[in-house]
């Protein structure tokens, strides 16, 4: 079994409401062969719980470009997935205006289910994953609250641990309280 389906299991056998995973690499070949082997990895696990795919930062992602996530969304999305908007990742990937990705993204999926909520150590198109506390990084604070709130889903903060409580009210100042409710 691959370590997805293994996830998936766990994940199942304790209730997750589903599983949050990148969208995949396309080591150096073409997207169409990394979206049909998403495809086929879906197919033969048949997931209890619902896979969640992120946008990514990486150089030789899948999912680093709204154009490169709506090709895989285009090959999995009528399986049981979501789609998660991070913001560093956005950032970071492409470098693009994040409201602008966002408006995008939904154009393309129809949907967002969550939000990861991170600001950035490097630039714009770095291409590099590092997460920062909000309003300490590189993203114009205003444009990633923004583009969160026109995500329109549940955020998540993956900033790091020591310092994660100014995150969460940095985050609560200004949107009041923020709503929980379910992912799916």
């Amino acid at each position: 079994m691959t370590l997805l389906g293994q996830v998936l299991e766990i994940a199942a056998s304790v209730g997750a409401q589903g599983v949050v995973v990148h969208g995949g690499s396309t080591v150096g070949g073409p997207a169409e062969e990394g979206c049909a082997r998403w495809r086929d990895a879906l197919e033969r696990l048949e997931p209890t719980v619902p896979v969640f795919i992120e946008n990514t930062a990486g150089r030789t992602t899948l999912a680093r470009s709204v154009e490169g996530f709506a090709r895989l969304w285009e090959a999995v999305g009528d399986m049981e997935t979501g789609v998660v908007y991070d913001t560093c990742h956005a950032h970071a990937g492409e470098g693009e205006e994040l409201v602008d990705f966002v408006e995008r993204l939904l154009a393309e999926t129809g949907r967002i289910d969550l939000v990861h909520g991170n600001d950035s150590k490097d630039g714009p198109a770095s291409g590099r994953d590092r997460h920062q506390h909000l309003g300490k990084g590189t993203i114009d604070p205003e444009l990633m609250l923004t583009s969160m709130l026109r995500a329109d889903a549940p955020i998540v903060l993956e900033t790091p641990v020591e310092g994660r409580a100014a995150d969460i009210a940095w985050l609560r100042g200004r949107l009041g309280r923020v709503p929980v409710r379910p992912l799916a």
